[in-house]
């Protein structure tokens, strides 16, 4: 009895470190590598460090191709200033190859749309919430929030909270690139 329960222990982790390894193999290339420059003398790290940054917004998939039909991983990166600021940078990492960014977009986002997005911040009540985060495993979303020089970092958000970046990300993706 105790071998057949210890076999199948054993069986099991075998099991899971495969699943884990495929894992790996298959997601690394787009979902570990988030810290590349995003244009020339600013990384992420830098700009999510600004103390003028009122929303940061990070997408990632694993399950992508390209315009030359490779498969990899694709992201974006959105970086939303409290003058109105907008700066896009995405692009694709081949499972077999080197990341592809797409020229860096940079626009201005009209006050009156700015007003939207803070007010929907201060209504949501975001800053207050508690949103843990959900298991992903092909895709992820990472969001932050500077506000009244209060940061605040989400991860993989579950549905309730991630109402409200849906909501700004619609109003973003409204302003042409």
């Amino acid at each position: 009895m105790f071998k057949k329960i210890f076999l199948i222990i054993i069986i099991l982790v075998i099991v899971l470190l495969i699943g884990y390894i495929i894992y790996w193999l298959i997601f690394r290339t787009c979902c570990g590598q988030t810290s590349l420059p995003v244009e020339a003398g600013s990384t992420k790290e830098e700009r999510l460090a600004d103390p003028n940054l009122l929303y940061a917004s990070s997408s990632w998939a694993g399950l992508c191709s390209n315009d030359k039909q490779e498969r990899g991983g694709c992201y974006t990166d959105i970086y939303l200033y409290s003058n109105g600021n907008l700066v896009r940078d995405s692009g694709f990492v081949p499972y077999d190859g080197e990341r592809q960014a797409n020229p860096v977009s940079e626009l201005e986002v009209e006050s009156a749309m700015m007003s939207k997005i803070l007010e929907k911040i201060n209504n949501s009540r975001i800053m207050e919430k508690d949103c843990p985060p959900n298991l992903i495993m092909d895709a992820g979303w990472d969001y932050e929030i500077n506000l009244d020089g209060v940061k605040k970092s989400f991860h993989n958000p579950p549905d309730d909270c991630q109402e409200i970046f849906f909501y700004i990300d619609n109003i973003i993706s409204s302003v042409s690139y």
